[in-house]
């Protein structure tokens, strides 16, 4: 994953707003690719991360990564997002990694228990 803090001006690196927090991997985004033009309600899966899922013998663990998530994204003042474009899935979602007031949350919540490391594949 990245180690530096993103720019916005960064290539596939966008300003962006939260719409939903689906689970501890999963958001949807509206995204500002700038001159006045949104991408609205995308589905993005948070690259080189895998996080609990919510409904299976893990469902504790996986409200839990998404309710740190959900109180990650909500406390930032900027959001940012770097996308790739996921050639393999057929989910149809950019893979994103998310910056938080310059805090890579991918990395958080693998530093923090909530995700666990998985090669990125976008």
């Amino acid at each position: 994953m990245l180690e530096y803090a993103p720019h916005p001006c960064d290539r596939y690196i966008y300003s962006c707003n939260v719409c939903r927090v689906i689970d501890g991997d999963t958001v949807v985004l509206d995204i500002d690719l700038g001159c006045e033009m949104w991408i609205r309600n995308q589905h993005c899966r948070l690259i080189g991360i895998d996080a609990p899922e919510k409904h299976t013998e893990t469902r504790a663990a996986g409200e839990a990564s998404k309710a740190r998530l959900e109180t990650l994204l909500a406390e930032a003042s900027q959001i940012l997002v770097r996308t790739h474009y996921d050639r393999t899935g057929s989910f149809r979602r950019l893979l994103v990694q998310i910056w938080a007031d310059g805090i890579n949350i991918n990395n958080q919540l693998v530093d923090e228990g909530y995700a666990v490391p998985m090669p990125m594949d976008g």
